[in-house]
């Protein structure tokens, strides 16, 4: 009897473990803590239906299962659901001429170029931003990002430096600058960034230096840290043992299961990697639907099993779903 009451407890610890993990991968993004040590394997991907009709959109961030999309020529950014039906009751007020979207887990912040560069930070519910702030040192801004305290990230590729500005948009630190040399945190032609719950990822695009790298940043007011466990990353090898030497990484991303997805503009392609930086595989699949190369993409995002890609060239987004 003894024994037999052990394994009922057992069964039913190990079914609460089973109905935790599910839980827990239901959400969005951020709902599933990062698994550092897990091993992921290659999976392959179904191309679904495409969304059209974004011929003027300059670019898309996505977050708690909707994409914004920004549009500088009509002076707006706007909410759509996942599957690409706008959310009509979210307006976000006081932008001129938005280009470049970054998402956090309560926010969106916008690059503003009407006059002189700044950025706007909005609640995902809509209204006047809650925060504006400029750089005089910002030249060409190429990401955003905003962590989970409401810290805002900016990358310029022409000053090369990602700049850290807190809640009220004050300089905190800078990821170092590239006349220090191309090692770890010296940044050439930062482009898209993503805060990953554990860490900053940037895409670099220079002709010398594409690579993405991630920055722990553990204790902010002191700057970055860079730990083994959250270690710098490359250039990779593909699932079928080729070697992919990115070219022109723009934008970076993570799933709910710590996968890094990584969107090449001159390749037209997405990779996947493990969160340890080891390459997964290409997000593309069979079908004749399928394009072979993206056209002037320039945003990525991921949705529970769904990863979607903004392509400007042709104003569509495309959406692959995940077969693991």
């Amino acid at each position: 009897m003894r024994n037999l009451n052990l394994k009922s407890i057992a069964n039913a610890a190990a079914l609460c473990l089973v109905l935790s993990l599910v839980l827990a991968g239901c959400g969005g993004k951020y709902d599933k803590p990062l698994e550092i040590y897990k091993v992921y394997q290659a999976g392959a991907y179904n191309y679904g239906a495409p969304l059209t009709g974004f011929y003027s959109g300059t670019h898309m961030a996505m977050t708690g299962g909707h994409f914004f999309m920004s549009y500088r020529d009509s002076s707006t950014l706007l909410d759509y659901f996942a599957n690409g039906v706008l959310n009509s009751g979210v307006e976000f007020e006081g932008l001129i001429s938005p280009t470049i979207v970054g998402e956090g887990l309560r926010a969106i912040a916008v690059v503003e170029t009407a006059d002189s560069l700044s950025v706007k930070v909005f609640r995902p519910g809509g209204g006047p931003p809650f925060l504006t702030f400029s750089d005089p040192d910002w030249r060409e801004i190429g990401g955003l990002a905003i962590d989970d305290d409401d810290n805002v990230y900016v990358s310029d590729t022409e000053q090369n430096f990602v700049r850290a500005y807190d809640a009220a948009g004050m300089p905190r630190f800078d990821v170092d600058l590239a006349d220090s040399g191309f090692g770890i945190g010296h940044v050439i032609s930062p482009m898209g960034l993503c805060f990953d719950g554990e860490a900053l990822l940037i895409a670099e695009a220079d002709d010398d230096k594409a690579q993405v790298q991630r920055v722990s940043i553990h204790q902010a007011q002191q700057g970055i840290v860079f730990s083994e466990t959250m270690p710098f990353l490359s250039s990779f090898t593909d699932s079928a043992g080729n070697e992919i030497n990115l070219r022109r990484p723009v934008a970076v991303t993570t799933d709910a299961n710590g996968n890094i997805y990584v969107l090449d503009a001159e390749l037209g392609q997405i990779f996947r990697y493990t969160f340890d930086g080891e390459s997964d595989t290409p997000v593309e699949s069979s079908s004749i639907e399928d394009p072979d190369v993206l056209e002037d993409a320039v945003a990525i995002g991921t949705y529970r099993e769904r990863v979607y890609a903004f392509e400007r060239g042709t104003g569509t987004i495309h959406i692959w779903y995940s077969t693991e």
